[in-house]
């Protein structure tokens, strides 16, 4: 599972991780509902960090369900 928040402004990922992460590695996160709710826990932390407030979810009209809506 990966997870990227980029400034559409300037083309640029601000905040980046992925469940390979060294710290994630070890928790050992699983594809799944779970796993996705735990990496977007540790992505919002690392993003405030960044000084995020706000994100849009850009789905190119999938729908918003399952594992994006339990990382959201």
């Amino acid at each position: 599972i990966y997870a990227q928040a980029v400034n559409d402004e300037s083309g640029s990922t601000v905040v980046f991780l992925s469940s390979l992460d060294a710290d994630l590695r070890k928790e050992k996160l699983a594809a799944n509902l779970a796993g996705a709710k735990k990496l977007g826990v540790a992505f919002a932390s690392k993003a405030k960090a960044a000084g995020l407030t706000q994100v849009v979810f850009d789905r190119a009209g999938a729908r918003y369900h399952g594992k994006v809506k339990a990382f959201a």
